[in-house]
């Protein structure tokens, strides 16, 4: 006991001793642990961050569909089509924890207009999108396994989809060039999908830009029911979207 109090005793007298030494010491030792503990927040802030980004658009979700449209040596693949009836069922095996969610695209190159009324009916003038929106028919878990908010209007419900209600959701860039600036002036207005009357029941909030391409806020859905009931020109071709919870879950649901 002794030999350890006559330890404690000279170094503390060699503190005292060399005492600008020692506090140097200690401020270096303070703030390299200090600037270590800061660059692990920072990583770890960092991280999460980016899992939210990409969580927002649709990185904990995958998709399975038909690549019949790919083409080999000049050949159409063989592979089937994903009938209704197989997503439904596959959808119905899936455990519950998933989001499990149908789709079938009606056409890459549509056109939307709506009619902007003035004060008069005279001043009634009619605004069209280019050519270039996605059209897609969904059901009503959708907007959830695709990580689509709602910035206006409600959301996609089992009833539009159910009674195959003549409904649509718009993309944020669809909105913008209907109604520029006042996209909820369009909230319960009538618009034309390749010619085709439907009532908007709500706008998407914008997924941004991904790699200059803006294509997921350049589209209009509307329920599946309807979509395969107005446009006969699409094939029952279906693709399934699996959602999870957690981005760690996602392998295991694959």
């Amino acid at each position: 006991m002794s030999v350890a109090l006559e330890n404690v005793r000279q170094g503390l007298g060699s503190i005292r001793a060399h005492a600008l030494r020692a506090v140097i010491t200690a401020l270096i030792i303070a703030i390299g642990i200090s600037a270590l503990v800061g660059i692990l927040t920072s990583i770890d802030a960092m991280g999460q961050a980016i899992t939210q980004t990409f969580s927002k658009m649709g990185s904990q979700s995958f998709t399975i569909r038909n690549t019949g449209s790919l083409r080999r040596n000049g050949q159409v693949s063989d592979w089937k089509d994903i009938r209704m009836a197989q997503a439904t069922e596959f959808e119905r095996n899936m455990p519950q924890e998933y989001t499990v969610s149908l789709s079938v695209n009606v056409g890459f190159n549509s056109r939307v207009s709506s009619v902007l009324k003035g004060q008069s009916s005279q001043k009634e003038r009619s605004i069209e999108t280019n050519p270039n929106i996605r059209v897609l028919g969904v059901d009503d878990d959708y907007l959830q396994s695709s990580s689509y908010e709602i910035e206006e209007g409600r959301s996609l419900s089992a009833a539009d989809v159910e009674l195959a209600l003549p409904v649509v959701w718009l993309g944020s860039e669809v909105a913008k060039q209907l109604a520029g600036s006042k996209p909820s002036s369009l909230l319960g207005a009538e618009v034309k999908v390749d010619g085709k009357s439907y009532k908007v029941a709500g706008i998407l909030k914008s997924k941004g830009s991904s790699m200059g391409m803006s294509g997921g806020d350049r589209q209009v859905l509307l329920p599946i029911s309807r979509a395969t009931r107005d446009f006969t020109r699409i094939q029952e071709n279906c693709t399934i979207t699996v959602g999870v919870a957690d981005l760690v879950d996602l392998d295991q649901a694959i």
